[in-house]
């Protein structure tokens, strides 16, 4: 219905209250304004207070994608990345078709935003806050992140 709301606020302030842990929060419509998409009307009515807590929290990672854009922001030790979508052509702008693979690595979390068909690839590396020191910087964990239904 367009916002988090209370009680899934209150949720959410509960359940990523473990610090020192690695979070990630997703979310089918964004929370920031998505560059060259046009009118604003997908984001959640409330995402100043969602912004707000997943701060507070130490969220590190929030995933969301309505607008079929890929971008990326950083705020503070947040770190919003709104994926494109791989299977459909109803892109914004000068967009093309694409979804992200995210490599969460013990000093860094790199950002790749994938076109299918090409070999090479935008990566943006970004610091971890929570970083785990360890011999290598070998991917702990990846997730590919894509905001299409599968529809034309």
């Amino acid at each position: 219905s367009g916002e988090i709301g209370r009680g899934k606020c209150e949720w959410i302030t509960d359940n990523f209250a473990d610090e020192g842990l690695f979070k990630v929060f997703a979310l089918h419509h964004h929370l920031i304004s998505v560059p060259g998409t046009g009118r604003e009307r997908n984001i959640v009515w409330d995402a100043g207070d969602v912004l707000a807590i997943l701060r507070e929290t130490e969220v590190d990672l929030a995933l969301c994608g309505h607008k079929h854009v890929p971008n990326i922001w950083e705020m503070g030790s947040l770190l919003l990345v709104n994926s494109g979508t791989v299977s459909s052509y109803r892109t914004r702008g000068r967009t093309t078709p694409s979804y992200n693979m995210i490599d969460i690595r013990p000093m860094t979390i790199d950002v790749s935003i994938v076109t299918p068909g090409k070999t090479e690839f935008l990566t943006d590396s970004f610091p971890r806050t929570k970083a785990f020191p360890q011999s290598n910087d070998a991917p702990t964990h990846t997730v590919a992140t894509n905001s299409g239904r599968g529809r034309n």
